[in-house]
């Protein structure tokens, strides 16, 4: 069947499923042929629901195609939220099948002063793809770009990946972070990997180290495990904390906790240990009646959305 027939075809397929019901089959089909058309056919089905679903084959489908590139654009001209990810990784996925450098050179094309926003979110799920085989060539890229936001931006998802492979040296290059969030982040993507690999090796690193702000992740990770086997050693850990406002807040959380499983202890700890007036009246009055508020559940934008709808119903 020739391109413009197997065009004409696919078209006639989607306008009867339209009437019946929408094959997401054939717009994969039309989406390898020719996905600008597909994309426009798509848009004008009327049921969001089956519009959704339609989009979902017709990106899989342009994304194994020959014109995966213009994928890109299409996708920037989205609403920001969970699809737009999605997509991108389908695109990110596509693109690294024809190979690493043609990934890296799709990303590298993209204007950042245009659309900024849409510049992190492709190099993010960019590299995310990337390293999940390839991370050295990651890690390469990341520091030959490491001046721009962007490219700061994914260093953590590097290092998530990374850290199945080398922990130890992935924690090493997260720590070197210039941003504190992206730096946290890496820490408690290596650092817990590397303990559960050595677990000796990986304590005794981190309590022969000079405290630091940048150490405080791994930290607070050691206190949390040590807590289930002692009280008292998961308080040393956390007096290691650098940070005065989150080594406060440790301090006086496992307090709480180790009044409520052993109080005899804990205030025995109490008695000799350096803590404010107020650190203590936190301690001894516990958590506020009604327990700790809540965090509402999922994605910061998708929390947004519901407290829009939730103001004005």
């Amino acid at each position: 069947m020739k391109t413009a027939d197997a065009v004409a075809h696919f078209g006639t397929v989607l306008r009867l499923a339209r009437v019946l019901e929408i094959s997401p089959a054939a717009v994969y089909a039309w989406a390898l042929n020719d996905p600008v058309a597909a994309s426009e056919a798509v848009n004008s089905v009327q049921s969001r629901f089956a519009q959704a679903r339609l989009r979902t084959e017709l990106v899989n489908g342009w994304s194994a195609s020959a014109e995966k590139r213009a994928l890109g654009e299409w996708i920037a001209e989205l609403p920001d939220g969970d699809a737009k990810q999605r997509f991108m990784g389908a695109l990110s996925r596509g693109l690294l099948r024809d190979g690493p450098e043609e990934l890296i050179a799709w990303v590298e094309s993209i204007p950042a002063e245009s659309d900024p926003n849409f510049k992190n979110l492709a190099v993010l799920k960019a590299m995310n793809t990337l390293a999940h085989k390839h991370y050295l060539r990651a890690v390469e890229w990341i520091d030959a770009n490491a001046d721009q936001e962007y490219a700061r931006n994914a260093g953590a998802v590097v290092v998530r990946h990374w850290s199945r492979a080398d922990p130890k040296a992935a924690l090493d290059w997260g720590l070197e972070f210039s941003d504190e969030t992206q730096r946290d982040r890496a820490v408690g993507y290596a650092f817990p990997a590397w303990l559960e690999a050595e677990p000796e090796v990986a304590e005794a690193w981190l309590k022969a180290r000079v405290p630091s702000a940048a150490l405080d992740s791994a930290v607070r990770i050691m206190v949390r495990q040590t807590m289930s086997t002692s009280f008292e050693g998961a308080m040393a850990w956390a007096e290691k904390i650098e940070n005065r406002q989150k080594r406060k807040s440790s301090v006086v959380d496992l307090a709480q906790k180790w009044r409520r499983q052993d109080s005899e202890a804990a205030e025995a700890w109490m008695a000799s240990a350096d803590l404010s007036d107020e650190m203590r009246q936190q301690i001894l009055e516990g958590p506020r009646a009604g327990g700790q508020r809540r965090r509402p559940a999922g994605p910061p934008h998708l929390r947004q959305r519901r407290a829009g709808a939730a103001e004005n119903p």
